[in-house]
């Protein structure tokens, strides 16, 4: 997981969490088109609120 400047995989990352971890998400945003593994979506976190 990583926190971008930008809603896109492109922009410059500013901080992630070290190792592995727990994370607690208050909302998201929807950003550029990214496909994995036959699906593709704009936003992957299915359940929490749009900022």
């Amino acid at each position: 997981m990583s926190t971008r400047q930008q809603p896109t995989a492109d922009s410059a990352r500013v901080a992630g969490p070290p190792g592995p971890a727990s994370v607690r998400v208050a909302c998201r945003v929807h950003g550029g088109l990214v496909e994995y593994d036959g699906y593709s979506n704009d936003a992957w976190l299915p359940g929490v609120p749009t900022c």
